[in-house]
């Protein structure tokens, strides 16, 4: 079981440029406990946080802003955060009951799963690649691929 303490997570909180104050604290360190690490705002509220719904959405927004959580980029009908912070892959299998598989795996790895996947399932597969504006640091994109207005 993974453990991290108030003070880590108000360390984390104060590096990230936001106040370290009782409810973000408990919400990170709440986030970072966790076995499961796909998470919305109505599953916590279901298991017992005492802050209101719309005000929990709000604090998973300020800590994916702020790179402290991620962000499942998912067709679900609410935002699903990811408490593993740090990019790296995941599968998401959207039948019922949703899953979200988490991949530490190598680039090798990746692409032949991808390349399995897309044998295998055809057009049952949508890839989604997300660049994070930091680890890209000003590189151009891609011949043939364009980006979309903010």
């Amino acid at each position: 079981m993974k453990t991290t303490t108030k003070s880590d997570c108000r360390a984390a909180l104060r590096r990230a440029r936001l106040p370290d104050d009782d409810t973000l604290t408990r919400l990170l360190m709440t986030l970072r406990n966790r076995e499961e690490t796909h998470i919305t705002a109505a599953t916590l509220a279901r298991e017992g946080d005492a802050t209101p719904k719309r005000e929990l959405e709000h604090h998973l927004q300020r800590l994916a802003r702020h790179r402290l959580i991620g962000r499942v980029p998912c067709a679900a009908t609410e935002p699903v955060y990811d408490t593993i912070p740090h990019p790296h892959s995941h599968l998401i299998y959207e039948c019922t009951p949703r899953q979200i598989v988490d991949l530490h795996v190598s680039r090798e790895t990746l692409l032949t799963l991808l390349q399995d996947l897309l044998t295998t399932h055809g057009a049952a597969v949508d890839v989604t690649i997300r660049i994070h504006a930091e680890a890209n640091d000003g590189l151009p994109l891609p011949a043939g691929i364009s980006t979309l207005p903010d």
